[in-house]
């Protein structure tokens, strides 16, 4: 009886540590890191596997940190095609175009101003549970002034499904900003100076975490930065703000 009530409870005791490491597991973004591969390679490989591909504008990826046979191909149409490679052959499982893809971000009268430089895939995925990753595609818009310019980019993460197919998970988030305005203009601003240029950015980092229902939660965490012209870096301001979204609850 004695030794049944001991392995009942370590039993126990081993499911509830189970239980907590899984809901303490930290769960991160799969960075890319490039593959340096040579034209006439990614050539090849959109040649075997009949993709429409330049090399210059195409780049190979693997998941950072991570050891295995799996690759991922990104160009500039944008499209994205996984491969896992077997000895000096890749084979294709999935790719996914986003030639024809509509961005959500839509512009307003404040992005006038702003010249898109169409939309791009980021090279990462994004995990919305356990068994579902993300991509995101960026709009990307600049516009340049006398002596500096200003950058912005808008994410969709869109889900990755199988035979090609994909759908919208979280729509029209900011993803990157930065701003730079040159405040010298002689030679004696220069030289005199601490800083010649009115700087300004925003940077995006997302935390996921597990909950009660299918998909993960994500909080946006965003770090605005304000480094004034004429200033030392100490002066430099950082403002950090966060927002709470679940994948495919926020879509209109």
């Amino acid at each position: 009886m004695i030794n049944f009530c001991k392995v009942v409870c370590i039993s126990i005791f081993g499911a509830l540590l189970t239980s907590h490491l899984y809901a303490n597991y930290i769960i991160f973004a799969q960075s890319f890191a490039e593959i340096p591969s040579s034209k006439s390679l990614v050539n090849s490989i959109c040649q075997k596997n009949e993709l429409k591909c330049r090399a210059q504008d195409t780049k190979l990826y693997r998941v950072k940190n991570i050891k295995d046979s799996y690759c991922y191909l990104i160009d500039s149409s944008p499209k994205l095609v996984k491969f896992k490679k077997k000895g000096e052959h890749y084979i294709e499982l999935n790719r996914w175009d986003f030639k024809d893809y509509r961005h959500s971000h839509q512009s307003s009268s404040i992005d006038d101003e702003f010249q898109s430089s169409g939309i791009k895939i980021y090279p990462a995925l994004y995990p919305l549970s356990q068994n579902d990753l993300a991509i995101a595609i960026i709009d990307d818009r600049f516009v340049s002034y006398s002596g500096g310019g200003r950058t912005e980019q808008y994410a969709d993460f869109v889900q990755l499904n199988r035979k090609g197919k994909y759908r919208l998970a979280v729509a029209d988030q900011l993803f990157y900003a930065s701003e730079r305005i040159r405040a010298c203009f002689s030679e004696h601003d220069y030289q005199t100076s601490a800083h010649c240029y009115d700087e300004s950015g925003t940077v995006l980092n997302i935390h996921f975490k597990r909950g009660d229902q299918q998909y993960y939660h994500w909080t946006l965490n965003y770090t605005d930065y304000i480094w004034p012209a004429h200033e030392s870096e100490k002066n430099r301001k950082v403002v950090k703000y966060s927002k709470k979204i679940l994948p495919f609850n926020d879509l209109n």
